[in-house]
C-alpha cells in the first residue's frame, strides 16, 4: 500500500513538471507554443547549465556570477518594461504591435 502511494505521488509530481514546463513555453491566450517563449527558456536552460559547469570546475568567481545575473536580470527587466510600454500604447502583444 505504502508502494502504491508513492508511485501515485511520483505520477502527481511529474505530471505538475510537465505542466509547468508547458505553461512555461505556450501563449496563454491560444494556448499554442510560442516560439519566442520557446527561444528564451531555451537560451536560459543553455546559459544556467554553463553558468553551473563553470561553477563546478572553479569553485566561485565573482566576475562570472556578475556577468550571469546582470544578463539575467537584465533580460527580465526588459521583458517587463516591454509589457509596460506595450499596456501604456493600448497594445495587447508587443511583439505583434505592426499588425
Amino acid at each position: 500500500m505504502c508502494l502504491r502511494a508513492v508511485s501515485r505521488g511520483i505520477v502527481i509530481a511529474a505530471s505538475w513538471v510537465f505542466n509547468k514546463a508547458v505553461e512555461m513555453v505556450s501563449d496563454a491566450d491560444t494556448g499554442r507554443i510560442s516560439h519566442t517563449k520557446l527561444a528564451t527558456a531555451t537560451g536560459h536552460l543553455v546559459g544556467t547549465y554553463w553558468f553551473c559547469a563553470l561553477n563546478a570546475r572553479d569553485p566561485f568567481d565573482l566576475d562570472l556570477w556578475i556577468v550571469y545575473f546582470c544578463v539575467v536580470v537584465g533580460h527580465h527587466q526588459v521583458n517587463k518594461l516591454q509589457d509596460v510600454v506595450a499596456a501604456i500604447k493600448g497594445v495587447k502583444d508587443p511583439k505583434h504591435e505592426s499588425e
